[in-house]
């Protein structure tokens, strides 16, 4: 018997606050905590039944790994991959803006493990990840493995 999405009390963990911006959508995790299993939560950082967009589907999911403070990641923006970035340890500034046009408006948002928060990038949106910690861990989740022909190299 296949349940609908929200009949199960656990379903809840899956949902999540979106703060859409000009550039992406901030995501506020749920977090679940239990008496029963102390010093412990767990999140859920993506669920097929709650997708994000219509055309999103999960395909190629990876970390980077910042050895320390103000090493950076991206620098560049895709065509067709949307990617959502979780910091699963430390914190870590994602800096946003527009790839057409001139350089346009840059938007910064942080992001850090204890804040429980992601952002979705949407195509088209120029994008650098840098580490606000040393040993910071970006978990990204894309919906297509990372190639030459769709990565395109522009500053923030």
């Amino acid at each position: 018997m296949e349940r609908e999405f929200g009949d199960d009390p656990m379903d809840k963990f899956s949902r999540f606050e979106v703060k859409e911006s000009e550039l992406g959508m901030l995501l506020c995790l749920s977090e679940r905590r239990s008496s029963d299993k102390p010093g412990r939560s767990l999140r859920v950082m993506f669920d097929r039944r709650m997708p994000l967009t219509e055309d999103f589907e999960c395909e190629y999911v990876y970390c980077v790994f910042f050895d320390q403070e103000n090493s950076w990641a991206g620098n560049h923006y895709h065509k067709e991959k949307h990617e959502i970035v979780y910091c699963m340890h430390g914190s870590c500034e994602v800096m946003l803006r527009r790839a057409s046009g001139t350089a346009g408006e840059i938007e910064t948002h942080t992001l850090s493990a204890n804040a429980h928060n992601g952002m979705y990038i949407w195509p088209g949106v120029v994008h650098k990840v840098t580490a606000k910690s040393d040993g910071a861990v970006i978990l990204v989740i894309a919906n297509s493995p990372n190639t030459l022909e769709d990565e395109f190299y522009c500053d923030v």
